[in-house]
């Protein structure tokens, strides 16, 4: 293991140093390794800059491309590269009549010119953390992994916005949704009277995590305060952006890193806390969070609720897009009333007059995946992806999913669907049909009595029937017929119209 720096024309595998498990350059007091770090079962490996007592990692190089075990790290005159055994580049950081590469005590991996003049420094390029004295400017970013054992990079980050300090989720180019700044926080500790000013840059001391108007150490805008350790006031101490989303300020003490500050204190705040479309809610009697899913939409995985929920087939944004949309094949599945969304709290929301306002601007704007609506203030929120969703307080939040539609659904006068579309419908017309099927049977017995009603009750009489209308012969109850034959007693004859009776009718005419 080399000590402190390393000069050009050097050259290192992870084969190289299994014995040192993976070390070849230590900083002068020990403090700090550079060295190959494979985080999983598998044979991949990160250079990184490592703290030896406790193997946290501050700093990794190939975040994007891996190494195996055969690759290569060099350090030349035109800086330092890692690179496969065919010659193809992982990484590298360039420089001019590049001298050495020194292992500092401070974390910083700092390459120099022959003249011992800094070309290249770690520190302009963090990974997931942010050490003592290492600044964080704007247009530079610390990024989380994307797993504990994947060094590659994640899905949140923090960056400074020009007045803040700011905790971000998503894809950087699709959207990013903010989901926590430091003027917000509790613990903030603001030291400017007058208005917002524009942040220069980002700092974390053995007071704390700082914001700096100007180069100056003056100008400190903002501070969220960190208690030291009695009688340690050269505790070490780092910031980081956990894969979980979580920004943590910690410190070394008794062998161990305690953390003294987390950014988000409602578990069920992180972005991606039960995954996406997952609903997040506390548990009562116990720790921890209870995670489900909206109505009528299933789990992904039912022993890793993070994992989120299985969503309907949702529409691309690419050219057939206008296609399917004039079409009437794209609509909405309705999550539900009452949910809320972490994101909301830091974005501005859209004014409309009613829902439908925002339903249709979410559906001619492709990258729109999701809408939601805030009845009491008309505010609409559009979304290219959701993640973890809350009970609203007030209930009035109304949450829908964009998604293409069925034959049947597209012909509907609106697009808004509940998620369990298919299965409404076909309940539907089963509860109308049966009810058309009872009222008519309920209809059908009492205007026609069965024959078994009727032979049980000769005498009754429907009084109803016996309409007289001019010009046609004259209709005969049945109880007038049995008093003009005599109770049927004199038969005459029979035909196909039945048996024929001998009458005379109250006027004394003889009829049959």
């Amino acid at each position: 293991v080399f000590m402190n720096s390393i000069t050009t024309d050097f050259t290192a595998s992870p084969m190289q140093f299994v014995d040192s498990r993976g070390v070849f350059l230590a900083s002068r007091n020990g403090t700090f390794n550079l060295m190959f770090q494979n985080p999983s079962e598998e044979p991949i490996f990160y250079l990184c800059v490592v703290h030896a007592q406790s193997s946290a990692v501050v700093w990794s190089a190939n975040r994007v491309y891996a190494m195996s075990e055969s690759d290569e790290f060099l350090l030349n005159r035109t800086g330092s590269v890692i690179q496969t055994s065919a010659g193809r580049i992982l990484w590298s950081a360039k420089g001019t009549d590049v001298g050495s590469l020194e292992m500092r005590d401070d974390g910083n991996l700092v390459m120099s010119d022959l003249s011992q003049v800094p070309v290249w420094q770690s520190f302009d390029y963090p990974s997931d953390t942010l050490l003592l004295g290492q600044p964080l400017v704007p247009g530079v970013r610390l990024v989380s992994n994307a797993a504990d054992d994947n060094y590659s990079l994640g899905e949140y980050e923090v960056s400074l916005t020009p007045t803040d300090l700011a905790l971000r989720w998503g894809v950087p180019r699709l959207e990013l949704q903010t989901y926590w700044t430091m003027s917000t926080d509790s613990m903030a500790i603001n030291f400017q009277s007058t208005g917002a000013l524009s942040i220069a840059y980002a700092a974390l001391d053995q007071s704390g995590l700082n914001l700096y108007s100007s180069a100056s150490s003056s100008s400190l805008v903002l501070q969220i305060p960190v208690t030291v350790a009695v009688g340690d006031k050269t505790v070490l101490r780092r910031a980081v952006i956990e894969p979980s989303g979580q920004f943590q300020v910690l410190s070394f003490a008794s062998g161990r890193w305690l953390p003294d500050f987390d950014a988000v204190e409602n578990e069920c705040l992180l972005p991606a806390a039960c995954g996406r479309l997952g609903v997040c809610g506390g548990l009562s009697n116990s720790p921890g969070i209870q995670c489900s899913c909206p109505g009528g939409f299933q789990i992904v995985n039912h022993s890793d609720s993070s994992q989120g929920c299985k969503a309907p087939n949702a529409p691309t944004c690419n050219s057939n897009y206008k296609d399917l949309l004039l079409q009437n094949y794209i609509g909405f599945v309705r999550m539900g009333d009452g949910l809320d969304y972490f994101a909301h709290a830091f974005q501005s929301p859209i004014k409309t007059s009613a829902m439908e306002d925002c339903e249709q601007m979410c559906l001619k704007n492709c990258s729109c995946a999701a809408f939601f609506y805030v009845n009491a203030s008309a505010s609409c929120f559009q979304h290219g992806f959701v993640g973890t969703m809350t009970r609203s307080s007030t209930g009035a939040d109304q949450a829908y999913l964009k998604v293409f539609l069925s034959a049947a659904q597209k012909d509907s006068a609106s697009r808004l669907f509940p998620i369990v579309f298919g299965l409404t419908g076909a309940v539907v017309f089963i509860v109308v049909a049966g009810l058309g099927l009872i009222l008519y049977w309920y209809r059908k017995k009492i205007t026609r009595p069965s024959s078994k009603t009727a032979s049980l009750n000769p005498n009754e009489e429907d009084d109803e029937g016996l309409l007289s209308i001019p010009g046609l012969p004259t209709r005969y109850s049945y109880a007038d017929l049995r008093t003009a034959t005599g109770n049927f007693s004199q038969k005459i004859g029979s035909g196909g119209f039945g048996v024929v009776y001998e009458g005379t009718l109250p006027d004394q005419t003889k009829v049959a």
